[in-house]
């Protein structure tokens, strides 16, 4: 069934899905929240979900949801015929030296989705899902690898988890089209809590207005955002635009090393 016009854009100008307020994990459609990130407290939540504690033991990676990956509603979607091996924890953390910003390029969906750039000072609350590779192999299948984004490996970062422990290193999905640029500058996302971030911030509706007076001026905004997501060739054209004065991202400073 064709989404309806009102349903495409209300999609479009809801990203990132109202991210979690604290650590949870998901089990299933189920997201129980988290007080710590010991092996105790994950066990006991994976219980309380309904779940099986013994699937934490499967190997993990740690990969950095700067966007909608963090929501729970947003993963239940992508994970939700996995039903008891969905068994996800998502870790609020604090990273340092970086911001979370608007990648330069539409989403299927309409939306100006996110990535990472390095900021010198600021901390950034971000949350980090601990994936085994059976995970891993459907996150890439709905992140437009290569053509949208790569998958990185980051190194040399400051990570500090909420409830206990930190890392130098974890891995995330970078922008192949750069970080939006307005009026010479980035743009950071409302919707992450952050500190020092050196770029100004906006939610996703200031945002798709910025993009939609650049591309398309004089557009309803409800107009341009359905022309992005129903005419793939339109969309294409636009985020030509976008990348052209889009700013680097983190891929193009040596402590990114891409995987896919």
């Amino acid at each position: 069934m064709t989404a309806s016009k009102d349903a495409i854009v209300a999609r479009a100008k809801a990203y990132p899905f109202a991210p979690p307020a604290q650590s949870y994990v998901l089990v299933g459609h189920r997201s129980v929240p988290l007080t710590d990130s010991s092996e105790e407290a994950l066990a006991k939540a994976v219980r309380a979900g309904g779940g099986d504690p013994g699937r934490l033991a499967k190997p993990r990676t740690a990969v950095i949801a700067w966007g909608s990956n963090a929501s729970p509603t947003r993963l239940a979607e992508k994970f939700g015929d996995f039903r008891a091996d969905a068994v996800i924890p998502v870790l609020r953390s604090e990273l340092r030296d970086f911001a979370v910003v608007h990648s330069a390029h539409l989403s299927a969906y309409g939306s100006v989705p996110a990535t990472g750039r390095r900021a010198p000072g600021a901390r950034a609350k971000v949350f980090v899902a601990l994936l085994t590779d059976a995970h891993l192999d459907r996150l890439h299948s709905t992140e437009a690898i290569r053509r949208n984004y790569g998958f990185y490996r980051l190194d040399g970062l400051r990570l500090a988890f909420e409830g206990g422990g930190e890392s130098d290193a974890a891995h995330a999905y970078l922008s192949l089209h750069g970080c939006l640029d307005v009026d010479g500058d980035c743009v950071a996302l409302a919707a992450v809590e952050a500190e020092a971030v050196p770029f100004r911030t906006l939610d996703q509706i200031a945002v798709l207005s910025l993009v939609r007076d650049r591309l398309a001026p004089g557009s309803p905004l409800d107009d341009f955002i359905h022309e992005t997501v129903t005419d793939e060739g339109l969309r294409a054209r636009r985020i030509a635009v976008l990348r052209e004065s889009a700013s680097p991202s983190p891929a193009s400073d040596g402590l990114a090393t891409r995987i896919l």
